[in-house]
């Protein structure tokens, strides 16, 4: 983005105490500066030119098509703007970032959501692999949904006549899209249907494109907006479904995210539910939850993860996963005896099946010492460097033990 005025003009300076005062027609004159701006009209007038002279000599320069976009922006000079997006979106049309820029002004901005997904859906024709534009189109649908389901209870309809009101309302959204002709019948815009659709076929083209290391990074942008936009349960439900059906249904990744994505949604629900009860009670401090069953889940879904993927990596996804319990939240205190079982129970398996890799070596060493058993941690680090002898971070970590006990037996 362009750097403040402020920053490329030299700085202002107050009139001198000594300065000539001025006479009545020159405080006239600027008295009407001041209250119409044109100066500022004037200089803005001049920076516009500027830019437009520079971009018909260097068209090809994408860094400043963006700058006079976000300067045209910074401006609200809101009829320019739509004159120059198109001209950058003509001579730079396979640059994703301008379609995700042009769409976000459209929909924030403007309001308009159909412009808004047309501008995306012509972008994905160009660039079919885009990973922003298939998430950005994924958030719009989200966000379209949620501005629907706002409507529908502040007007108090029902879930009937809330589809009624999203079908009959767009030719903004709903009509006007094509695809909306493949959204399966039981899924409807308020359930996240299109979002649905997008997520699939985003999925499909990404695993046509080759791309497969990126894969679960794309799929599981997915899931964080999702988690973050509050989506109905219909699209996480069928997230969770893709995630199965596309070839990362048996990466470690794959299953480390099934157990983190479980656990996180049955916590919140039961939060959700403490909370509901709260309000029904009329106490403001929110009564306790237990995240136990949450907990239950993700442990099953690890166990049943090393059954079919025994290797060192899903050992130390799922010791991280039990590590980040007891180092998190303070909600979750309730279930530090279970996590340190639990870890227990995992490295000690790890070690006798000999899949322990630096990352599990150096967790196990940090588990004892955090246990309080200086001595124990000394000696799993001991163990650690004997077996892993090349591993830097491992005999550094040994070195601060020793270092550690020594300065407890000097104090």
């Amino acid at each position: 983005p362009p750097p403040p005025l402020s920053l490329a003009l030299p700085p202002h300076k107050e009139p001198s105490p000594t300065c000539t005062p001025l006479c009545p027609l020159q405080k006239r004159l600027a008295d009407e500066d001041a209250r119409t701006g044109s100066s500022d009209h004037s200089m803005s007038r001049r920076i516009h030119f500027i830019y437009e002279r520079a971009l018909r000599r260097f068209k090809n320069d994408l860094q400043l098509w963006v700058e006079y976009i976000e300067y045209c922006r910074h401006t609200r000079a809101s009829k320019r703007i739509q004159k120059v997006i198109p001209r950058a979106l003509q001579l730079h049309p396979t640059v994703p970032g301008l379609w995700s820029y042009a769409a976000a002004y459209e929909f924030d901005t403007n309001n308009n959501a159909k412009a808004a997904r047309t501008l995306l859906q012509r972008g994905l024709r160009i660039c079919p692999a885009a990973h922003v534009l298939w998430q950005d189109l994924f958030r719009l649908e989200l966000m379209y949904v949620a501005k629907l389901r706002a409507r529908r209870e502040i007007l108090g309809l029902s879930q009937s006549e809330g589809d009624k009101e999203g079908t009959e309302e767009g030719d903004e959204d709903a009509e006007a899209d094509e695809d909306k002709k493949k959204t399966p019948k039981k899924k409807g815009i308020l359930d996240g249907g299109l979002a649905i659709l997008v997520a699939r076929k985003g999925i499909e083209a990404v695993q046509e494109s080759k791309n497969n290391p990126l894969l679960f990074t794309f799929v599981s942008k997915f899931f964080s907006l999702a988690w973050e936009l509050d989506a109905p349960p219909p699209v996480e439900e069928t997230l969770l479904q893709l995630l199965d059906e596309s070839s990362l249904h048996d990466s470690p990744h794959a299953w480390d995210f099934r157990a983190q994505y479980s656990f996180r949604k049955g916590a919140h629900l039961r939060k959700q539910l403490a909370e509901e009860e709260d309000e029904v009670d009329g106490s403001k401090i929110p009564q306790q939850y237990h995240a136990g069953p949450a907990f239950e889940q993700a442990k099953q879904t690890y166990a049943r993860a090393i059954k079919a993927i025994k290797t060192p990596h899903m050992y130390a996804l799922a010791a991280t996963f039990y590590t980040s319990l007891l180092h998190g939240n303070e909600e979750y205190q309730d279930l530090e005896q279970e996590v340190v079982l639990e870890l227990e129970k995992l490295y000690s398996e790890a070690t006798q099946d000999e899949l322990m890799c630096d990352a599990t070596w150096e967790g196990s060493v940090s588990f004892k010492r955090a246990t309080g058993d200086l001595a124990a941690a000394i000696q799993q680090a001991r163990e650690a460097t004997s077996t892993m002898r090349s591993s830097v971070v491992l005999w550094m970590q040994r070195i601060g033990l020793h270092l550690e006990e020594w300065a407890y037996r000097q104090g």
